[in-house]
């Protein structure tokens, strides 16, 4: 991607995609995206007004408040799949993108194979590495590789605080040298021993890029100080000078805002310290003087000789142009990239190799990529002609190119690779190694569970499953923030139910092998995993059987239609691989639809086919619960053991007519 401006910072995606949950988000809109462009190979207003409107109707992505009328909303929500290559400029699919939403991608390479990358995660992983930040205003072909360097630099540090580490990414520019870069890596030490501030070692390496520089301060505090002498700039001077892309009324707010910080200072009158803090509180005053927080400290009514005193030590208080002019650029960069942090944390999240933790970014294993960084044999930065890259739809960026390819590593390489890494972890073969990294996965899942859903935690996240009823409505926002950002509802809603069977457990099921779920570098789940299994199945040792659980946000009027098929076919088919170990279904929803239950106790008594060998099976056990009645379990202590104890003892012998009531004397024999 080219950079907006030579001073501005870059995102892998776009704020504009009111979704985090990439991976479950992304391969609904690109199917539909596809279908599209294959009778509309344009993509200028009319397709993009039209495109947004046939994705509103065809999914259930995004509200039905967000009306298109200017094409803007269908161009910018696909920018966060242009970005990384998994669309052209011009929305036609790329390979990379068509692999993963058909679940197809280029099978991993002997080093991805040191990984245990799913779909998505691989997917992220291969684009993120091949993204290139070229240089702004359409001429030159220098780019730089920002996902290159931030493994680096967690490579070095093993952890960082995400702002330290994003911040610097995004300030590197295009035409900084590889030495350059490298002094960048190095010098950071300095901030790690205490020896500089961040802000110090920031400036030493940016300021001048940045255009915080001594140069282009003293010319803009010029301008400033021409508006401080009443000669006002007009709307070209103010583009260069105080430039805002959302209009010459934004771009005057900062006109009028420095003629009456000008005034405040001049006369110290109450009128004009009024007018001058109301001015302060816009929007657009904040972000560029303030970089997004306040830029005066004033509580209401304050009089002027207080307000002064509090701001002591506020340039803006100073009239010292070059001190108000510089306040203004770093302000306005600082905002522009904390608006771009926590959508690049996303992105990075997505590759289920950088973890993020209390502020801090690190690598889940280092070691794996500590060894791949030495022996890959790119640059942080290049040349090469930008239109070749990402106007051609045949480049390598869409490409489905393995990251041997994309890091020019040899075979030769990898195996020496691949030996050293075996014997730093002491293990003998890919398979042991692979094993050993689930063991890890699943040891820092269970660190997650004490840590963040124990019994309590779980019981009122479900709660709130239960209040929630569509897409950002106030139980699903809280659902979100108590769990993930990263994954849609009913992907979280699946993870909460395995936790609170985990807790009825007693925690000593292997809660990692039963999830169906990618996951993030953190443990989070961030899509339901492709390919034909139920939800969560659980494997139990002592007596052995099988638990598959199914689960559904669906409102009971939709449970017959949609989900009492999949549950009746995925319990089979586990039925009939697992026999003659036994197998038990359970499905859990909101409410349960009372035909939908019935049918279930009546699949006791029916031969039923799998879908996936020859085989069948005489009848499946299969129970349905409530959120409410999950929760009574938990809060009632009642262990695994007797709900599926009581279910099969009270599965009849012999056919028998169903009631609607079946369900209520072994609920009660449960303990609810």
């Amino acid at each position: 991607m080219r950079l907006e401006t030579s001073t501005s910072p870059f995102s892998f995606g776009d704020t504009s995609f009111r979704r985090a949950d990439f991976s479950e988000s992304f391969p609904i809109v690109m199917p539909i995206l596809n279908e599209y462009k294959k009778t509309h190979p344009k993509w200028n207003r009319p397709e993009q007004i039209e495109f947004y409107a046939i994705l509103m109707d065809k999914s259930e992505l995004f509200s039905r408040e967000e009306n298109d009328i200017d094409g803007k909303r269908g161009r910018t929500l696909t920018n966060s799949m242009m970005k990384p290559g998994f669309v052209t400029k011009d929305r036609f699919i790329g390979e990379t993108g068509l692999h993963w939403v058909e679940n197809n991608l280029v099978d991993a390479d002997t080093i991805e194979q040191l990984f245990l990358f799913t779909p998505s995660t691989l997917a992220f992983t291969r684009q993120l590495l091949k993204v290139r930040i070229y240089e702004a205003d359409n001429t030159g072909n220098k780019f730089f590789r920002p996902f290159l360097f931030l493994l680096n630099m967690l490579a070095k540090y093993g952890e960082m605080p995400k702002g330290h580490l994003l911040y610097t990414t995004m300030a590197i520019r295009p035409s900084f040298t590889e030495k350059e870069i490298r002094d960048v890596i190095n010098d950071y030490q300095q901030v790690v021993d205490n020896k500089a501030t961040f802000d110090d070692y920031f400036d030493q390496h940016f300021a001048t890029a940045l255009q915080f520089g001594p140069a282009v301060i003293e010319n803009g505090s010029k301008q400033l100080q021409r508006i401080f002498n009443g000669d006002l700039l007009t709307d070209e001077e103010l583009k260069r000078y105080f430039p805002n892309n959302n209009g010459p009324v934004y771009r005057e707010r900062y006109q009028e805002f420095l003629i009456e910080l000008n005034r405040f200072k001049t006369n110290h009158s109450q009128k004009s310290l009024e007018t001058l803090i109301e001015l302060s509180k816009n929007n657009t005053i904040k972000n560029s003087f303030g970089g997004g927080a306040a830029v005066f400290k004033a509580r209401a009514n304050v009089s002027v000789a207080d307000f002064i005193s509090n701001n002591s030590d506020n340039p803006l208080l100073t009239g010292n142009s070059y001190a108000i002019y510089h306040m203004f650029q770093v302000g306005k960069y600082k905002y522009l990239r904390s608006q771009y942090l926590d959508l690049n944390v996303r992105y990075l999240s997505m590759t289920g190799l950088v973890s993020t933790k209390n502020g801090y970014m690190s690598l889940d294993l280092t070691p794996i990529v500590n060894n791949i960084l030495h022996i890959a044999q790119l640059t942080f930065v290049g040349d090469e002609n930008y239109e070749q890259y990402e106007d051609n739809p045949n480049s390598p960026f869409y490409s489905d190119i393995t990251m041997m390819s994309i890091l020019n590593i040899d075979e030769v390489a990898a195996k020496n690779t691949i030996q050293t890494v075996l014997q730093q972890y002491g293990v003998f073969s890919i398979e042991e190694l692979r094993d050993t990294l689930e063991h890890h996965k699943a040891d820092k899942l269970t660190e997650l569970i004490e840590s963040k859903f124990d019994r309590e935690r779980t019981i009122k996240i479900l709660e709130l499953f239960k209040k929630r009823r569509t897409l950002n409505d106030s139980a699903d926002k809280a659902i979100r923030k108590a769990v993930t950002e990263s994954s849609s509802g009913p992907t979280i809603f699946e993870f909460i139910v395995a936790i609170a069977w985990y807790h009825l457990n007693g925690k000593q099921l292997n809660i990692f092998n039963a999830l169906n779920l990618e996951f993030d570098a953190d443990m989070l789940p961030i899509s339901h995993a492709p390919g034909g299994r139920g939800d969560i199945e659980f494997t139990y040792d002592s007596p052995k059987m099988n638990l598959l659980i199914e689960v559904t946000l669906m409102n009971p009027n939709n449970q017959k239609r949609s989900e009492m098929e999949p549950i009746i076919r995925h319990t089979t088919n586990l039925a009939v691989e697992a026999d003659p170990v036994p197998t038990q279904g359970i499905f859990i929803a909101n409410e349960i639809d009372t035909n939908v239950e019935n049918v279930f106790r009546a699949m006791a008594f029916t031969e039923l086919n799998s879908t996936e060998t020859s085989g069948s099976v005489q009848g499946i056990n299969l129970f349905a619960l409530s959120i409410s009645e999950l929760n009574a379990l938990l809060e009632n202590n009642v262990s695994d053991q007797t709900i599926l104890n009581v279910t099969n003892n009270n599965l009849p012998d012999s056919p028998v007519s169903i009631s609607n009531e079946w369900r209520k004397p072994i609920l009660a024999q449960m303990g609810i």
